[in-house]
This record gives structure tokens, sequence and C-alpha cells, in this order.
């Protein structure tokens, strides 16, 4: 029994070959068609996420191409999102000021102790990042949306904080 193959048999190095070259062909038009390309996207999420994929997929699918979030007018999620940020800036700005407050009175009654002057100091910058992080959080959906229409694609009114 020889192990050598004839030259009518396709050798499995030029089978595997041709699948190769017609997956790569393949993949490049799915690239080249937005629609394919698109939908390549959401079966890779699907893939993913399992069968949840669809609470991540769908208001995306059923949004036109120009609006997103338009699914949600009219619905608790259109309240909650004007409540989550009305909560943000009404209770950060408070905190932060609270906060600060505290840091700067831990500063001047240091009395040149330094340990005691860097954890006020600490304290002082931590508030500030904070105050950062929720300013940038109310500030961010308005600056994504637009520079989103400049692009192409933007927020409905629905879905905007405010």
């Amino acid at each position: 029994m020889t192990d050598e193959t004839t030259s009518d048999e396709p050798s499995d190095e030029s089978f595997f070959e041709t699948l190769r070259s017609r997956a790569k062909t393949h993949g490049e038009a799915t690239f080249k068609d937005p629609f394919a390309h698109l939908a390549s996207q959401v079966g890779f999420l699907w893939y993913m996420l399992g069968p949840g994929a669809a609470l991540y997929v769908m208001p995306v699918l059923a949004a036109n191409n120009t609006t997103i979030g338009k699914v949600f007018c009219g619905t608790p999620v259109e309240s909650g999102i004007g409540l989550v940020f009305g909560a943000i800036a009404g209770l950060g700005v408070p905190a932060t000021m609270f906060f600060m407050g505290r840091s700067g009175l831990s500063y001047m009654r240091a009395s040149g102790n330094p340990n005691k002057k860097n954890k006020a100091r600490s304290d002082l910058v931590l508030t500030g990042a904070g105050f950062g992080i929720i300013v940038l959080a109310v500030v961010a959906p308005e600056l994504v949306d637009k520079v989103g229409n400049t692009i192409g694609f933007g927020f409905s009114s629905c879905v905007m904080p405010y």
C-alpha cells in the first residue's frame, strides 16, 4: 500500500488553497457592500452575545440611518434618561461643593502638618476629578450629537437629556 496520490485525485493542499481563496474573495466582497458589512457585524454580535443580542441590535436596526434612539420616544426609557441626568446634575454639584469646602477647611486646619496637608490636597484633587466626570457626563451627549451631525448621524430629541 503506497501513500502516493495519483494525478487524477486532487491533493488536500490544493483543496485548502481553493477554499482559502474563495473565502478571501467572499470576505473582500462582503466588506465592499455596506449592507453585507452591517449584516456580518450583526451576525458577529449575535454570535458573541447569544440570544440577548436582540436587546442591543434591534433598537439600532429599527432606527433609521440618521437618527439614533427614535424607537425610545414615548417609552419609559425617555423619562428615565431625563431623570438620571437630572439626578447627576442635581446631586453632583452640591456634593462637589460640600467636599471641596471640607477639603479646604481640612487644609486650613492642617497647621503645618505635612500629612494632613497632603490628605487635604488629595481630597481636593479627587473632588475636582469627580466634578470633571459630572460635567463630562452632562456635556458628552451634546458633544456626541454635534460631532455625529457633521458625520451623518444624530440622537433623537427624545433621548437627549437637555
